[in-house]
């Protein structure tokens, strides 16, 4: 049963314009021979239509774009077509005018006008065009997809990349509106590939990137954890700075984790795995380090301990002194006492 994809319609009157027609014949066997030498074979059934004297052309515009291609190709015809692809390929399709069927991996769409659909393995799809439908294909890297996979989950896995073929994701579905658009803009202006390589591969992983995190495939669940970790991780270092910045004044750990936008069990979660340890402590600790720092200097040393101490937050000395010798292998007083010494051997 074929699924019908979700529409976006941002997609009126694309057109790559006349300095990117690559294709454009009547003759199906013409058309095979050109658009293979730009992508790779593939074979067609027309199902009884006839290969020369259409209605209509095969019109191809193709504009490469770094290691992105941005395509439209119309058959003008009703065709079946098998794609003899290298397996590192991987394509985005959207119909703009018309409806193609795609089977691939054993799901089937049906993509009408404005709908997307993802295809990681064109060698085992294959497609069905019908007479009046014109689509626009962007062609991507599958191996350059898998090794930002890799490096996102931090290591590569047994289990190679596939994606569903369906874009149902209304925000993802929107962003490959938007994404289309742009890229057409950058075909319109001139693509350099030296002066515009940098951009390439910037384009490139956004749209990689948009598709493991948006699109479902092998490794959603994996990548969706390992995001919330991301997400912690920042979350993490704004608590940490913000305490830094604030160890002076009486703090607690639900304004820490307000200041870091996160739940307080996200914090503490987010502290133990990290640094094992808790927020409170890991302030407590930064304020004994402080006051060490404090008590070493020369100019502090008519200071009390109790007031350098205080300055920093500790109420208690009893717990204090006990804290501090913990850390630190000694007492406040041994440390003031060391710096004295070495005071009165430098008079």
């Amino acid at each position: 049963m074929l699924t019908e994809l979700h529409h976006v319609n941002t997609l009126d009157a694309f057109d790559l314009g006349e300095q990117y027609l690559r294709v454009s014949t009547e003759d199906l066997h013409e058309a095979q021979a050109a658009i293979s030498r730009i992508y790779q074979p593939y074979r067609w059934d027309t199902a009884g239509t006839t290969t020369r004297g259409a209605a209509a052309p095969v019109l191809l515009h193709h504009a490469p774009l770094g290691d992105i291609s941005l395509s439209t190709l119309a058959y003008g015809r009703s065709i079946e077509i098998q794609p003899e692809v290298e397996d590192d390929a991987m394509l985005v399709v959207a119909a703009l005018e018309g409806c193609v069927d795609i089977i691939s991996g054993g799901q089937s769409s049906r993509c009408t006008t404005g709908r997307f659909a993802v295809i990681s393995s064109p060698r085992t799809t294959t497609f069905m065009y019908g007479e009046a439908c014109r689509v626009l294909k962007v062609g991507l890297n599958k191996r350059r997809a898998e090794a930002l996979c890799w490096r996102l989950l931090g290591g590569s896995r047994k289990t190679g990349l596939e994606f569903e073929v369906n874009m149902t994701d209304s925000v993802l579905l929107q962003r490959w509106s938007a994404f289309s658009q742009m890229l057409l803009q950058v075909a319109r202006t001139g693509f350099d590939h030296q002066r515009d390589a940098l951009m390439a591969a910037s384009l490139e992983e956004m749209l990689l990137g948009s598709l493991l995190h948006g699109q479902a495939n092998t490794h959603s669940d994996e990548l969706a954890t390992t995001s919330s970790r991301n997400v912690l991780s920042r979350q993490l270092r704004r608590a940490i700075s913000f305490i830094e910045a604030h160890a002076d004044e009486p703090i607690t750990a639900s304004r820490i984790a307000e200041e870091s936008g996160c739940s307080f069990r996200s914090l503490t979660r987010g502290f133990a795995d990290s640094l094992n340890t808790t927020p409170m402590r890991y302030l407590r600790e930064l304020r004994l380090r402080r006051v060490r720092t404090e008590l070493l200097k020369p100019e502090r040393q008519k200071e009390t301990i109790i007031a350098v101490a205080s300055s920093w937050g500790f109420g208690h000395m009893g717990e204090f002194a006990s804290h501090y010798r913990i850390l630190f292998g000694e007492s406040p007083n041994e440390t003031r006492s060391t710096v004295m010494r070495t005071s009165s051997q430098l008079a």
